[in-house]
């Protein structure tokens, strides 16, 4: 099962900071996590079905968005950490 980290502030919304998923990719993460804790994780996917941008997603470190997005596979030893989007104007 992929280990899920949840940083600041989700870990108040989900009331723990880990988590074991077992999904094939993104979206099927972000479902599993909006089915788990309901619509306050609903952010997680957007109007079309796609990973938010309103979060940052790391998969083994490596931005989710670079390598596939909502369809980027996700493995039984994929470490993921949820964090906010950062932006800077």
């Amino acid at each position: 099962m992929a280990s899920v980290k949840y940083g600041s502030p989700y870990h108040k919304i989900t009331k723990t900071e880990y988590d074991k998923f077992d999904v094939d990719n993104v979206r099927a993460l972000c479902r599993a996590i909006v089915l788990k804790y309901g619509d306050d994780m609903g952010f997680i996917l957007d109007d079309n079905d796609e990973l938010s941008r309103k979060l940052l997603v790391l998969l083994d470190g490596r931005n989710a968005y670079i390598v596939g997005g909502t369809d980027a596979p996700i493995n039984d030893d994929t470490r993921i950490v949820i964090l906010p989007s950062m932006c800077f104007a």
